[in-house]
């Protein structure tokens, strides 16, 4: 009876210390797991720490090529609309110039195929070529003038006001160079306009002293070019495209 006690204590305390063998072990590898799982949320932490690095570079990079792009694309528009501005500013040359009106004292100016005219001038050349009272006429023609704008191009400051000829599509404007002086008998003085066609279109002063602003075609085409020539008084001569000189006075009525 007593050896059968003596067994079960034996047993009692075999089981107690595998029992605390069990529990120091689970103690043993709960401590390691949780000093493992520190480590690898730290290594989690660095990896994530080091992604985001990475990530801000990179969008460095990309903002950095974003903006070169954009600075090259600012500046290819900035110098397509600056050729553009040069272009536009060299047409608009082409098709603007300006004629001292010879021999009465005026001014005209073409300015994108259209003809603006001016004339002005003391009572003895006016009244000495086209007889009295034209001068006062001139002077009622005067008060009809009107102001326009040449955009960039300024004359006078922009005070000069203009008769607008009825015509377009002008490409060159000349005086009528006409006789040795201001009292030839018939005279023709007047604007010359080369039109785009080749053509050639003519008025007289003594109809923008009357305040007339139609034009009259010449029965001539196929002209390049005009040419005044001093031939003990000038002349004006339509130059066609084979080098021909005809003097205008033979179109004019």
């Amino acid at each position: 009876m007593e050896e059968n006690k003596n067994k079960k204590n034996n047993l009692s305390i075999i089981f107690l210390i595998l029992a605390l063998i069990v529990i120091v072990a689970m103690a043993v590898y709960i401590y390691i797991e949780k000093g493992n799982t520190k480590e690898e949320i730290s290594t989690l932490e660095t990896n994530a720490s080091s992604m985001q690095s990475t990530i801000d570079e990179l969008q460095g990079k990309i903002d950095s090529i974003s903006n070169t792009i954009g600075a090259d694309e600012k500046s290819s528009t900035d110098a397509t609309e600056s050729e553009a501005k040069e272009v536009e500013t060299n047409k608009e040359k082409a098709n603007f110039s300006v004629l001292e009106l010879s021999p009465i004292g005026g001014i005209a100016v073409l300015y994108q195929g259209e003809v603006y005219v001016n004339v002005y001038d003391s009572t003895p050349n006016i009244d000495g070529v086209y007889g009295d009272g034209k001068y006062q006429t001139l002077v009622k023609t005067r008060k009809a003038y009107k102001e326009y704008n040449f955009d960039s191009f300024t004359i006078n400051n922009n005070t000069t006001k203009w008769a607008k000829l009825n015509i377009s599509n002008v490409k060159a404007i000349y005086n009528n160079e006409y006789g040795q002086d201001l009292f030839t008998s018939n005279p023709k003085y007047g604007i010359i306009m080369l039109n785009e066609d080749n053509t050639v279109s003519y008025i007289s002063i003594e109809d923008l002293i009357e305040g007339k602003t139609d034009t009259e075609k010449l029965n001539v085409s196929n002209i390049s070019n005009v040419e005044n020539v001093d031939d003990n008084g000038y002349t004006t001569y339509l130059v066609d495209a084979n080098g021909t000189k005809n003097n205008v006075n033979n179109y004019i009525k």
